[in-house]
């Protein structure tokens, strides 16, 4: 598999990205969805569709052949339901779109943010980082906090635990959050 410029690509990034053939360069659509497994912190694949009105394709990370900058490259086969491809069980996947729905809380139940993104390996699809928004004093979202998948004590449909002494981590390591593009995409 090749993958242009980086090391790691972020799901932020990934989404809406051209999906064609190898063999043709055919376009198969835009990334729509991405399937994840929280237990293992990997992707499994990832679904597209055309347009509005298409049926949504769904393909294995296995088939993917290269992540270029707005293109990905895959195999033409996939199948239109993503259990059928993705082999999935279902309290270890789910699918993230647009927006993440992933809050964070400690293991004595202390809500810490939510998840604003994740990299992961375009070569093996093995999640590197989760991207907290911390939760500041008034409930906004103040600072971002770098998470190693081998920090996730627990993982469900919609949050994770983490352990208790990231509170400590949030206090000294926590990023200011910066909003402008530029510093959007250096996070990743």
């Amino acid at each position: 598999m090749t993958h242009a410029l980086e090391l790691k690509v972020c799901h932020s990034s990934f989404l809406h990205c051209q999906v064609v053939t190898t063999s043709s360069a055919k376009l198969l659509g835009q990334v729509s969805a991405v399937w994840l497994d929280l237990i293992n912190h990997k992707v499994l694949g990832f679904s597209s569709r055309v347009g509005f009105w298409d049926t949504l394709q769904t393909y294995p990370w296995r088939q993917v052949v290269a992540v270029e900058d707005q293109m990905i490259k895959v195999k033409a086969a996939s199948a239109s339901h993503p259990s059928s491809v993705l082999h999935l069980e279902a309290q270890s996947w789910t699918a993230t779109t647009t927006r993440l729905d992933f809050e964070v809380w400690t293991h004595k139940g202390r809500r810490l943010g939510n998840i604003a993104d994740y990299s992961f390996d375009p070569s093996t699809g093995i999640i590197c980082e989760y991207l907290c928004a911390v939760q500041g004093r008034i409930g906004l979202a103040e600072n971002l906090l770098r998470i190693s998948p081998d920090m996730i004590m627990d993982a469900g449909q919609g949050w994770l635990v983490v352990p208790d002494a990231v509170m400590q981590q949030v206090e000294t390591e926590a990023e200011p959050i910066d909003i402008s593009p530029s510093r959007v995409v250096a996070l990743c």
